[in-house]
């Protein structure tokens, strides 16, 4: 929280008139106006400590009200600091012009620490603006200024006790991962009681690379689920893969498995990984496979330091974040048997970004 202020600066420009009598010819028939000295302040220090001067194209316009053929134009930016002008005694109206404008708007000179800036300003003289040469006496006018100027500005600060606590996990979850990267087969298995037209459906060759995403949909907010590890439960609600191979048809199977999303603190270097099961076989694969089977999956990459037990840099994932040294493993198990149908290892480079 925080409190703004705007602070005014008036700027009392004062006009002083002392004045001075008139003398008078000996001739009796000839008669001198009195007259008296019109002294003008070109600058002064304002309440905030600023200097405030006339700009270039101030000037006053000063009449005789008992007679319009009097008046006199006095510039107002000349570079002394007071100005003097000869006027005959009577009552005058002044006129305060800025850049060929009168009521304004106005600007005058500010200079702080040696820097000059250009601020607007509003004269508070009632208009129209009056003064009176008398004789004998000293006529004051102040041409008053207010100009703004920003104030303090205090922001209220408290201390904020924050307890974390291992058996509850706070921060947000993404709403799903993305997981991006290509494969090379590594290894690949097959249980003697496997079909020729299992294998067939399921052909990869060891060396062949293949791409692979993953769109993992997260249902649950991250949780510690053991010393050492978050993790998230989902679903793979999406596999992009090569139509038409065994790595696709094997993809095919994982579509829709529930799995969990993992980090798991292996210090300087933190393992992420996503496993997932499936119990349904794809129509298209029943053939093929008759059975009831399970099918497996597990994609990991190591992602650097981003969980250190206690929390989980979750932000780093915003943008695809590379993954070194990752495997992928897919696994089908014959659920009458126990006995692995099939299995296929290779390595992967990757990327994963977690979507808020």
């Amino acid at each position: 929280m925080y409190r703004s202020t705007l602070s005014s600066v008036l700027v009392s420009l004062a006009l002083m008139s002392p004045v001075v009598a008139g003398c008078s010819g000996e001739a009796p028939t000839e008669e001198t106006q009195a007259t008296g000295t019109f002294s003008a302040a070109l600058q002064t220090t304002g309440s905030d400590g600023a200097n405030y001067r006339f700009p270039s194209g101030s000037y006053l316009n000063v009449v005789l009200q008992s007679t319009s053929f009097f008046n006199d134009f006095i510039a107002l930016n000349g570079t002394e600091t007071q100005i003097t002008r000869t006027l005959a005694t009577g009552t005058y109206i002044a006129d305060l012009y800025y850049n060929g404008n009168t009521g304004g708007p106005f600007e005058l000179e500010k200079t702080v620490n040696g820097v000059t800036t250009l601020v607007g300003a509003t004269l508070l003289n009632a208009a129209p603006i009056t003064f009176d040469i008398t004789s004998g006496q000293t006529t004051a006018l102040n041409l008053n200024f207010q100009v703004e100027g920003l104030g303090d500005i205090t922001f209220t600060v408290g201390n904020v006790d924050i307890t974390l606590s291992v058996a509850e996990q706070t921060n947000a979850s993404g709403s799903e991962a993305r997981w991006h990267g290509s494969s090379q087969i590594g290894l690949v298995q097959y249980d003697p009681s496997a079909s020729a037209e299992a294998q067939a459906l399921l052909a990869v060759n060891v060396g062949d690379i293949h791409s692979v995403s993953i769109v993992f949909d997260m249902v649950e907010d991250w949780h510690l689920a053991r010393p050492g590890a978050v993790c998230a439960n989902g679903i793979l609600s999406m596999i992009t893969f090569p139509g038409g191979t065994g790595f696709g048809a094997r993809m095919a199977q994982m579509v829709g498995a529930g799995g969990m999303a993992c980090v798991f603190d292996a210090g300087g270097n933190d393992q992420v990984y996503i496993t997932a099961t499936a119990f349904t076989t794809p129509p298209e694969q029943v053939s093929a496979l008759p059975g009831a089977y399970s099918f497996n999956f597990f994609i990991d990459g190591y992602g650097g330091d981003v969980f250190d037990g206690t929390t989980f840099q979750q932000s780093l994932f915003e943008v695809p974040r590379g993954l070194g040294f990752g495997s992928l493993f897919h696994t089908i198990v014959d659920q009458s048997s126990g006995a692995p149908t099939s299995y296929m290892q290779g390595s992967l480079n990757s990327s994963l970004q977690i979507l808020p």
